[in-house]
């Protein structure tokens, strides 16, 4: 995510951008440093063209009955106040609003979800790094899984995975649900330039809550 956004590019003396390719060959991130480095100042971040193109290249699925949940946890989410947790995102804190709350599954649930086939999903989230208050973390994934198994829901988690396939059997899948944060956002996009499969986010379910 900080790599397609730009973020670490735009850091001065970024020796971990610099030597990305080199100590990262053959991945997606390396590849799309690579493809966008001659391309205009405007065209390096989210060139969800040079994505698509690189994603295609590994040819890799994933089983279409699937509903993909991304979860943003580790050190985005750092407390809970009235069964509300809270998000940092870009240093700023996110109340309720920032990331999908797990009482917005049941809202997907009813306004979405009820009207595909498919009842089993795959739960993948990860964690940056061990500062963080692990604990809140888990409550969040097991409080988004209640939602899912009190509905009927099968559920498979995916923990701690290999960055880039995650995102091919995210990309991949039919049904996707981004709670938000960069890298679930970029595969978010990266559907949706494609149109590719059913995509829904907090946008898609706060505005079909408020019609």
């Amino acid at each position: 995510g900080d790599i397609v956004s730009g973020l670490l590019r735009r850091k001065k003396n970024n020796d971990y951008y610099n030597n990305f390719s080199k100590n990262y060959p053959n991945t997606i991130a390396s590849k799309y440093i690579n493809q966008t480095s001659k391309l205009p100042e405007k065209k390096k971040d989210f060139n969800f063209k040079v994505l698509t193109n690189i994603c295609k290249s590994y040819k890799k699925k994933v089983k279409n009955d699937y509903i993909v949940v991304h979860l943003r946890i580790g050190d985005s989410l750092i407390n809970k106040i009235n069964n509300k947790y809270i998000f940092l995102s870009k240093g700023k804190i996110f109340n309720f609003d920032g990331f999908l709350q797990p009482n917005d599954f049941q809202k997907l649930i009813d306004l979405k979800l009820k009207n595909h086939k498919s009842n089993k999903v795959f739960l993948v989230y990860g964690f940056h790094n061990s500062n963080f208050d692990k604990k809140i973390s888990d409550d969040y994934v097991q409080d988004v899984k209640k939602i899912f198994t009190k509905n009927g829901y099968v559920i498979k988690k995916h923990i701690n995975g290999n960055p880039d396939e995650d995102f091919l059997f995210m990309i991949n899948s039919k049904i996707f649900i981004s709670s938000g944060g960069r890298f679930s956002n970029i595969i978010k996009n990266v559907k949706n330039y494609n149109n590719s499969g059913f995509v829904y986010s907090k946008e898609n379910i706060r505005s079909a809550i408020n019609d």
